[in-house]
C-alpha cells in the first residue's frame, strides 16, 4: 500500500516533533555565543576597562566557541 504525500508528511511531522526548529536551533547558539563572549570579557579583563591583547584569551573558551560552531555546522 503506497502512502499519500500527506500522509508521508503526517507520519514524518509525527517522527521529529521533538526535534528543535531551525529557528530554536539558531536561539539556541546565539544564546550559547551570549555566554561565550561573557566568559571572554571576563577572561580577557573587558568587563573591568582594563586594555587586553588577543594573546591573553583563555584556551578553554576558544575551546568551547570551536564546541558550539562545530556541532551548529554538522547538523
Amino acid at each position: 500500500m503506497a502512502l499519500t504525500p500527506a500522509e508521508k508528511q503526517r507520519r514524518y511531522r509525527q517522527r521529529h516533533k521533538d526535534r528543535p526548529t531551525q529557528a530554536q536551533k539558531i536561539a539556541m547558539l546565539e544564546a550559547r555565543i551570549a555566554e561565550l563572549e561573557a566568559q571572554l570579557r571576563t577572561a580577557t579583563g573587558a568587563d573591568t576597562g582594563q586594555e587586553h591583547s588577543p594573546q591573553t584569551i583563555d584556551e578553554s573558551v576558544i575551546a568551547e566557541w570551536e564546541r558550539a560552531l562545530g556541532k551548529g555546522r554538522s547538523r
